[in-house]
């Protein structure tokens, strides 16, 4: 069991579907619980994320407006909520983090993008 040591997982419903085959995200999170994940994000394109523990489940609709390029949009989710928890978020404000840094990354080129300070971010996007 991987559980002790993982308190975060955050794939996306393409990395699931990879790992466990064609099915659906009800089944895809009891596979993630099955190995201990005690919070489940999933990340879900266009259409935002879903948080699944044993406090919430909750959908979260994406802040993106405009994409130039997808490149590094994962890595700016998980940036927004490591800075989020590093900073007393709780984990659904932590996403709604990562969801706004991977919104301003998008309207940029390449993987690496200029942002603002996370609490702009933060403000911005009302979170």
């Amino acid at each position: 069991m991987l559980g002790p040591y993982i308190d975060i997982s955050k794939p996306s419903y393409d990395d699931a579907k990879n790992i466990f085959g064609d099915d659906d995200i009800k089944n895809y999170i009891k596979y993630f619980e099955e190995f201990g994940i005690k919070n489940i994000i999933f990340t879900l394109g266009k259409d935002g994320a879903l948080i699944h523990n044993k406090k919430y489940e909750e959908n979260i609709p994406t802040f993106a407006t405009k994409v130039i390029d997808v490149t590094g949009a994962g890595d700016a989710v998980w940036s927004g909520i490591y800075t989020g928890l590093l900073n007393n978020l709780n984990i659904v404000e932590a996403t709604k983090l990562g969801l706004a840094f991977a919104a301003e990354k998008l309207k940029y080129l390449g993987a690496i993008a200029p942002l603002e300070s996370w609490k702009n971010i933060k403000e911005k996007y009302m979170i």
